[in-house]
């Protein structure tokens, strides 16, 4: 399993990275402050595998790179429970690898579109604690796609070997939106 770690580990880093580059317009100052200021809440989310015990601190941070209090008030405590990026960037891959390990051909790009739509819709109802993202995907896997008992068990045993990763990316993305949120308002 290290090759997807790795690929799940790099796109996360990636693509948080990028949107921190985004928010911070560019300006390596300002993103390594940013970076600097989120460090100890990621840290937290790292080794909690919980959005919520990062609040504090995520809402610290972003007050921090923010400067406009009222916005970080909003912004933090209203998305640490419902914003996902970490589990849309690993889910994908997860799926894939259990779907190549029976053998069966990953989905084809309409099929994975449908798929797309059901699993947005469905996380809006998705409880924040490692697996629960796993609990409203289940049936449109089972019901929708062919999952097994067996396929459900192996991507609940990988999706929480990742929850450290992906819960890291959801509170630093977090922060990140915080800082695009000022910047508009």
């Amino acid at each position: 399993y290290g090759p997807m770690i790795v690929l799940i580990v790099v796109i996360q880093f990636m693509a948080t990275l990028l949107f921190y580059i985004k928010v911070n317009l560019g300006n390596i100052k300002d993103l390594k402050t940013s970076l600097k200021n989120v460090f100890p809440s990621s840290i937290v989310a790292l080794s909690t595998m919980s959005s919520m015990a990062t609040l504090p601190l995520t809402l610290e941070a972003a007050e921090k790179n923010t400067k406009n209090m009222a916005v970080a008030q909003i912004m933090i405590p209203a998305t640490v429970n419902i914003h996902h990026v970490g589990d849309s960037i690993a889910v994908p891959i997860l799926i894939a690898v259990v779907l190549a390990m029976h053998g069966i051909p990953p989905m084809s790009y309409e099929t994975f579109f449908v798929f797309s739509l059901y699993y947005m819709v469905a996380k809006f109802g998705v409880p924040s604690v490692p697996g629960g993202e796993l609990i409203v995907l289940f049936p449109i896997l089972e019901g929708q796609y062919g999952f097994t008992d067996s396929m459900s068990g192996l991507l609940t045993t990988l999706y929480l070997l990742m929850d450290p990763f992906i819960t890291t990316t959801n509170v630093l993305a977090d922060g990140a939106l915080a800082i695009c949120m000022d910047k508009i308002c």
